[in-house]
C-alpha cells in the first residue's frame, strides 16, 4: 500500500476524481466526487442549517434554482444585492409592481426616457417642493391650460404680445398698476409737480388743473364752465358739467351736476339738479327743488319745493310746488297740480290739473293712478292700482290691481286688497282680496273679505262681510239687495235677490231665493231657491231647498214645510211668550176665513146677523187650522152661522154644551155624530144661541172639523148643529 505522503498534492477538482470510503460492515470503496455531489443534492432535507455562507465556486456563474425548478420563498433579513431585476408581480413598500391599476412610490430619483406619457396629476406637497431649481433649470414648459403662480419674474420675453422687460411701449391691461418710477404720458413726458393726466379721446398727456374751464369763487365751485361774468355774490354753490349753473347771478347753495342742469338759475337758490338738463327752467323762484335724473323738472320755473327723483320725473311741471315723484316718468305730465306723491314707475305720469291747484293725489307703487289726469285727493297704492281712474276724486286704493277700471262720475271708493274691485266702473267700499273683483256697472255694494262677492256683476246694494261671502261658485252674476255676514254667507248665490244671512255658512246654499232671513251658523244652508222664508238658528233649516215661506226657529229645528212655523226643537220642553195676545176680530157682514186666519177669535157683532165661511179642507193640508168664536151681539134677524165651503164631503163632528139662561143655567148636550153629516153651525138668537156663547172648530184631517164649546140659550134648548 502506497503511503498517501508519496501522493502528489493537486488543488484542481473537475468532479473526476476518486475517493475512498468505508462502507458500515468494514467493506473499503472507490467512488467518484461527482457522485457524492449526486448524493448531496438529493439527500438535503428542509430544515438544513448552514452554519457558513453559501458561496458559487466563482462570481457570476451560478444560478440559485432554475426556469425550471425555482425556490418558492426567499427570506433576507439583510439586503439583497442585485445586478438586475426583473419582478412579475407583487409590491414595493406597498406599490403595486406588475398591476394594471396606478399606485404611489417613493423614489430618490425618477429617470423618465423620452416620449414618457403621465397619465394623471404631478401632485407634491403645497408650497413644499420645487419643480427644478436655479441650477437645474427646465428649458422649455408648454400648458394647455392656465398657469396658477402666486408670484412670477419674468425677466423677457412677452404676454399678449406685450414686451416684458424691453424698453419699448405697448399697452396692457391690469387691475393694479404700480410704478417705483415716473410715470410717462403718451408723448412719453414725465410732467411736472401738480399736473394731472387729462385725455383727449386719442392720448392722454398731463397738464396743470388751471386749464382746466371752472371757478372757484365765494366758497363756490364750477367745473365745467366758467360764469365769473354774471356771477355776483353767488356763494356756496357747486357745478359740475358743460353750461350746469353758469347764468347763476346771487343764488345760493346749489348743486348743478350735468350738462344743463340749472343752467338758466340766476337768484334761485337751494335747488338740487343732478342729470342732463335737470331744472334747466329754473329762473328766480325761491327753489328749494331737488331734481335727479335726466330731464326731471326740466320745465319748472315758479314751482318750489319739489322733490323729483327719476328719468323724466316731474318733467313737465312748471308751477307747482310741493310735489314729491320717484320713479320713471312719475309725474311726467303734471304742469300745474302741487302736493301730489308719486313713487313708482309711471305712478300718476298723466296727471295734469287745467289750472293752478292742490289735487293731493299720493300713488305708490309702478304705474299706480297711471291714468289720473285731474283726479284729486286720490290715496293709491300697489301695483297698478286704480290704474284707469282719470277724473274720480277722494278715492282710496290699496293692493296691486285694485280699483283698477275707470269709474267717472263716481268718487269717494274705497278698495283694499288685490283685485278689489278691479273692474268696478262705479262707486263702493271694497276691502280684501278679489272682493267684488268682476263688478262692473252695480252700484251701491259693499265688501269685506277674501272673495266677498267676487263674482257679483251687475247687481247692486249688496253687502258681504267674510271670506268667501256671496262669492258665487256658478259664474258670473245679476245679485241685489242682499246682505252676508260671516265665512261663506250666501256663498253659492247666482241671481238672488235681498236676502239676509248672518253666520258662517248661512245660506251656503242659496243661488236664486229671494227675501230670506237666515241667522246662525250654517242657517238654512240647504236652501237653494226657496223664498220668503226665516230661518234662525244655528243649523236650522226649512224642510226643503225649495220651499218657500217657512218660519224656523230654534237650534237645528227643521220646518215642517210651507206657510207654517216651527219655533224650538225635539229638546224643548217649556215656552213662554210675555204679552202674547190672541188676535179678535169683530163680524158684520158674511165673511170667508183661511188658514192664516187660524188662531184667531172672531165676534158676532151684528144682530142682523152673519155668516162665516171656513176654507175647504178637503186637500188635507189644513190639519191643525182652528178658530174660536163668540156672540157678542144675539141675532135678532137672520142668525150667525159658521158653515164648512164644501157641505156634501166636509163633515162636523164633536158636541156643545147649552145652558139655559131662562131656568136657572140648565144644561143639555148637543152631539155630532159620524152619521149626522153635519156642515154648520147656526145660533138662532133663542134656542140654539145668543150672546155669550163661545165654541172652537179645529180641522183634524181632510174634509174633518171638530166642534166644542157652550152655547147661551133661551126657551126650550135645540141643537146648534145644521147641514147647512
Amino acid at each position: 500500500m502506497a503511503l498517501l505522503s508519496a501522493i502528489p498534492v493537486d488543488g484542481t477538482i473537475d468532479g473526476t476524481e476518486s475517493l475512498l470510503g468505508q462502507e458500515s460492515n468494514g467493506t473499503v470503496k472507490r467512488f467518484l466526487l461527482s457522485d457524492l455531489q449526486t448524493f448531496l443534492s438529493g439527500v438535503t432535507s428542509v430544515g438544513t442549517t448552514f452554519t457558513g455562507s453559501i458561496l458559487p465556486n466563482a462570481d457570476d456563474s451560478l444560478d440559485i434554482g432554475s426556469n425550471a425548478a425555482q425556490w418558492k420563498d426567499i427570506y433576507i433579513d439583510g439586503v439583497a444585492y442585485l445586478d438586475t431585476v426583473d419582478i412579475d408581480a407583487g409590491a414595493i413598500d406597498g406599490t403595486a409592481i406588475g398591476a394594471n391599476s396606478e399606485s404611489t412610490g417613493k423614489f430618490t430619483t425618477l429617470q423618465l426616457t423620452s416620449g414618457t406619457n403621465i397619465l394623471s396629476d404631478l401632485l407634491p406637497t403645497d408650497g413644499t417642493f420645487d419643480l427644478g431649481s436655479s441650477t437645474r433649470e427646465f428649458q422649455d414648459l408648454y400648458i394647455d391650460g392656465t398657469a396658477y403662480l402666486d408670484a412670477v419674474d419674468i425677466d423677457s420675453g412677452a404676454i399678449d404680445g406685450t414686451p416684458i422687460g424691453a424698453n419699448s411701449h405697448s399697452t396692457g391691461k391690469f387691475t393694479t398698476l404700480e410704478a417705483t418710477g415716473a410715470l410717462t404720458d403718451g408723448s412719453g413726458d414725465v410732467g411736472t409737480s401738480g399736473q394731472v393726466l387729462s385725455s383727449t379721446g386719442s392720448i392722454t398727456n398731463w397738464i396743470t388743473i388751471s386749464s382746466i374751464t371752472g371757478l372757484i369763487e365765494n366758497n363756490s365751485v364750477f367745473v365745467g364752465q366758467d360764469p365769473s361774468s354774471t356771477t355776483s355774490t353767488a356763494s356756496n354753490n357747486v357745478s359740475v358739467g358743460v353750461t350746469a349753473l353758469d347764468a347763476i347771478t346771487t343764488g345760493d347753495n346749489n348743486v348743478a351736476i350735468g350738462q344743463g342742469a340749472l343752467t338758466n338759475a340766476t337768484t334761485s337758490g337751494s335747488n338740487v339738479a343732478v342729470g342732463d338738463n335737470s331744472l334747466q327752467a329754473v329762473t328766480t323762484n325761491t327753489g328749494l327743488n331737488t331734481a335727479v335724473g335726466s330731464g326731471s323738472g326740466q320745465a319748472v320755473t315758479t314751482g318750489n319745493y319739489n322733490v323729483l327723483v327719476g328719468y323724466q320725473s316731474g318733467t313737465s311741471t312748471t308751477v307747482g310746488d310741493e310735489n314729491t315723484a320717484v320713479g320713471y316718468r312719475a309725474l311726467k305730465d303734471n304742469v300745474d297740480g302741487s302736493r301730489n306723491v308719486a313713487i313708482g314707475y309711471e305712478s300718476l305720469t298723466a296727471l295734469d290739473p287745467a289750472s293752478e291747484v292742490s289735487t293731493n293725489n299720493t300713488a305708490l307703487g309702478y304705474q299706480s293712478g297711471l291714468a289720473v289726469t285731474t283726479g284729486t285727493q286720490n290715496v293709491i297704492i300697489g301695483q297698478n292700482a286704480g290704474d284707469a281712474i282719470t277724473t274720480s276724486s277722494l278715492n282710496t286704493i290699496v293692493g296691486a290691481g285694485a280699483a283698477s277700471s275707470d269709474f267717472t262720475g263716481y268718487n269717494g271708493m274705497t278698495a283694499v286688497g288685490m283685485n278689489a274691485a278691479a273692474l268696478a266702473t262705479t262707486g263702493g267700499d271694497f276691502f280684501g282680496a278679489s272682493s267684488f273683483t268682476n263688478l262692473t256697472s252695480g252700484s251701491g255694494n259693499c265688501g269685506f273679505g277674501l272673495n266677498a262677492g267676487k263674482n257679483v256683476q251687475t247687481g247692486g246694494q249688496n253687502s258681504f262681510f267674510g271670506t268667501q261671502a256671496g262669492q258665487s261658485n256658478s259664474g258670473l252674476t245679476s245679485d241685489s239687495g242682499n246682505t252676508g255676514l260671516g265665512y261663506q254667507a250666501l256663498a253659492a248665490l247666482n241671481g238672488g235677490d235681498e236676502n239676509t244671512s248672518i253666520g258662517a255658512g248661512s245660506g251656503g246654499s242659496l243661488t236664486s231665493g229671494n227675501h230670506s232671513v237666515l241667522i246662525g251658523h250654517d242657517a238654512g244652508n240647504v236652501i237653494t231657491t226657496g223664498s220668503n222664508s226665516i230661518i234662525i238658528g244655528e243649523s236650522a233649516d226649512p224642510s226643503s231647498a225649495t220651499t218657500d215661506n217657512e218660519i224656523v226657529i230654534g237650534q237645528g229645528a227643521t220646518g215642517e214645510g210651507a206657510n207654517k212655523t216651527v219655533i224650538g226643537n225635539s229638546s224643548t220642553v217649556g215656552a213662554r211668550v210675555f204679552g202674547l195676545r190672541t188676535p179678535v176680530t169683530n163680524i158684520t157682514s158674511n165673511t170667508s176665513l183661511g188658514a192664516n186666519d187660524s188662531g184667531e177669535t172672531f165676534v158676532f157683532n151684528d144682530a142682523d146677523g152673519a155668516i162665516i165661511t171656513l176654507p175647504d179642507s178637503g186637500g188635507g193640508d189644513l190639519t191643525g187650522v182652528y178658530y174660536t168664536f163668540i156672540i157678542g151681539v144675539t141675532a135678532t134677524s137672520n142668525a150667525h152661522k159658521v158653515v164648512l165651503t164644501d157641505t156634501t164631503n166636509e163633515k162636523l163632528y164633536g158636541q156643545v154644551l147649552t145652558v139655559d139662561t131662562d131656568t136657572s143655567d140648565a144644561n143639555a148636550s148637543f152631539a155630532a155624530q159620524a152619521g149626522d153629516s153635519f156642515s154648520a153651525i147656526s145660533s138662532n138668537g133663542t134656542t140654539t144661541g145668543i150672546i155669550g156663547s163661545k165654541y172652537t172648530i179645529t180641522n183634524f184631517g181632510a174634509d174633518k172639523w171638530y166642534a166644542e164649546g157652550t152655547m147661551h140659550v133661551t126657551g126650550s134648548p135645540a141643537t146648534p148643529f145644521a147641514t147647512s
